[in-house]
């Protein structure tokens, strides 16, 4: 589908997207703006600038989030990706939703290497199902035993791994879901 003029601003879900790219989680990221992208497609946008500037929105929000983890823009920003003006060559939904894909994959992708992070398939697995069942009551326990995992462990584990306690991480999202739904509410 061509997009050629309206000056319809497109949002990012920045909280929720921030929350997988502190998680390095590219396959969330990518499910997360396959559906910004599809919400898209069903728009009435008739200018390629709406579609830049959520891509521009989306590369500040990634680099500004491992800036402040004390990883250099450089560092970052090595690729053709990085350019404005490969971004303002496309032409197309499908061709901004493929640079936001692979502007993800590379950014991090390089973090991955730089810091050798890559989270565990038991916190991947706690950080799913909290995403899923955040409007329920979740223990430390029941999640430790739902990855297989002493209550102690898991709770040093999820900590180190993920920089903020499980209560912390557990709050966060309940408090991200609210605020979405705020704002997606009828006053």
């Amino acid at each position: 589908k061509s997009v050629a003029g309206t000056a319809e601003h497109l949002r990012l879900p920045r909280e929720k997207l921030s929350a997988y790219v502190d998680m390095l989680r590219c396959d969330l990221i990518k499910e997360l703006l396959a559906e910004c992208f599809a919400m898209f497609r069903k728009m009435p946008i008739t200018a390629t600038e709406p579609l830049t500037m959520f891509c521009l929105e989306l590369k500040s929000l990634i680099i500004s989030i491992f800036k402040n983890k004390g990883l250099s823009e450089d560092i970052l920003l090595d690729s053709e990706l990085s350019k404005v003006d490969t971004l303002k060559s496309y032409v197309t939904v499908d061709g901004y939703e493929q640079w936001a894909f692979a502007f993800c994959e590379k950014t991090i992708g390089a973090v991955r290497a730089l810091t050798g992070k890559i989270c565990s398939k038991e916190i991947m697995r706690a950080t799913e199902y909290i995403q899923k069942h955040y409007n329920e009551d979740i223990s430390l326990a029941f999640v430790a035993e739902y990855v297989g995992k002493s209550k102690n462990y898991f709770s040093t584990l999820f900590k180190q791994e993920m920089g903020i306690s499980f209560v912390e991480y557990v709050n966060s999202v309940r408090v991200r879901e609210a605020c979405r739904l705020l704002e997606t509410t009828d006053k």
